[in-house]
């Protein structure tokens, strides 16, 4: 089975800082949905900045193409970061999004972990 984690900055209302896991249902003729407290996927990601480049494609997007390129995994896990304001955009961490780091490796790990624990059981 093939599976995908992503780690994505996510806007749910949590606090700053808050570190996620939230499965993405996927299915190959429909849009997504995620397993986290009756949320649409799209309620966690800001409006999409467009550009000519792939850096412009938001998580929505780019499941959508994979989807209909027939390319999407069979089980999606994203392990969110909550951010403070998409607005105030800038390229340095604010300090709760930098000491959720290692909590989000951490939970990147663990799912690797039970990848393999699935493959080699």
């Amino acid at each position: 089975m093939q599976r995908m984690i992503l780690v994505d900055a996510v806007k749910s209302g949590l606090a700053p800082g808050t570190v996620q896991r939230i499965e993405i249902l996927s299915n190959p003729k429909e849009r997504f949905s995620v397993n986290w407290q009756g949320a649409e996927l799209t309620d966690f990601f800001p409006s999409p900045r467009w550009s000519l480049t792939a850096h412009g494609l938001g998580i929505i997007e780019t499941l959508e193409l994979a989807r209909l390129t027939h390319r999407l995994p069979a089980q999606i896990v994203l392990i969110g970061i909550e951010i403070e304001c998409e607005e105030n955009f800038r390229i340095e961490l604010s300090r709760e999004v930098e000491k959720a780091i290692p909590l989000a490796a951490d939970a990147v790990q663990k799912e690797i972990q039970i990848i393999l624990k699935n493959i080699y059981s």
